[in-house]
């Protein structure tokens, strides 16, 4: 089965508790199943939950289907790179007890499930991402520049 998703789907992504695919046949939209208890898998539902079924999965606090060209998440949070370079963004959601949604650490519970679909974190321009990787707690990303018909990364 996971050979037949890796050929229809083209990317599937497996998370200790959540899962995701891009569906590259329709736009790149976003699947996403599994845990859901910090609201990693699926921002819309109402209050968090232990399962979401397979479902397209919205950006955080709209009725649009989230398209990515890549997605990762962590333990409790999820990061989608969106666009195509030069011109990207980046959507997180989820679990945010140590700033990994959006730079700001919170110890208090109500303020630690977040989401942003920010163009700049902590003062760094998103735009220009070329790929992304998730820790447990923690993200990193890859920003390249054009120079000279050349790709440099920093």
């Amino acid at each position: 089965m996971i050979k037949t998703l890796f050929v229809l789907w083209n990317y599937l992504v497996y998370f200790f508790i959540h899962n995701f695919i891009i569906n590259k046949a329709d736009d790149d939209k976003v699947i996403g199943w599994g845990s859901n208890y910090y609201k990693q898998t699926d921002w819309a539902t109402a209050s968090a939950t232990v399962a979401v079924a397979p479902k397209y999965i919205n950006v955080p606090n709209t009725s649009q289907v989230l398209s990515a060209t890549q997605i990762d998440g962590g333990y409790g949070h999820t990061v989608a790179l969106t666009g195509n370079w030069p011109d990207t963004g980046l959507v997180a959601w989820g679990l945010n007890n140590y700033g990994q949604i959006n730079g700001v650490r919170s110890d208090a519970m109500d303020d630690q499930i977040a989401y942003t679909t920010a163009l700049e974190i902590s003062g760094h321009t998103l735009s220009g991402l070329s790929a992304i990787a998730v820790g447990g707690f923690h993200n990193v990303a890859v920003y390249t520049t054009q120079t000279y018909g050349a790709a440099v990364s920093a």
